[in-house]
């Protein structure tokens, strides 16, 4: 997230309405994804391996009911998507959701783990 920030793009967070199981499941996904990039390295593609389509394909690997949309490809527009499926807070409108996502300005590398972390989701609604 800092290496963003550096950048000045805008980072955003957003909580999901997940099962219990299934957060479980996809940490273990995880886990595995990342051990499998420590022994073979993959380049990233701005259109079939970004930030967006690895998760997609993980959580894809946790459950078979998350439909593919063209969202999933095109930066920026996952959060009309994540909406329209209800996977996040639906009570206010999606962009006073994408305002309250937005965290760019909350990124310090310089707090500790727990600090950052909590600091981070200060405002981000969850969904219920």
């Amino acid at each position: 997230m800092t290496l963003r920030k550096v950048r000045n793009e805008q980072i955003q967070l957003y909580r999901l309405r997940t099962p219990p199981e299934r957060v479980r499941a996809l940490l273990v996904e995880y886990v595995k994804q990342a051990n499998d990039l420590a022994a073979r390295p993959r380049f990233y593609n701005t259109l079939t391996t970004n930030c967006t389509t690895t998760i997609f394909n993980m959580m894809r690997a946790v459950t078979s009911s998350i439909p593919f949309d063209w969202r999933i490809i095109l930066t920026g527009h996952l959060p009309s998507y994540l909406y329209e499926h209800g996977a996040v807070d639906t009570r206010i409108r999606l962009e006073a959701l994408r305002q309250r996502a937005d965290v760019t300005s909350r990124v310090d590398a310089s707090l500790s783990e727990k600090e950052f972390s909590s600091r981070l989701r200060e405002t981000v609604p969850e969904p219920r």
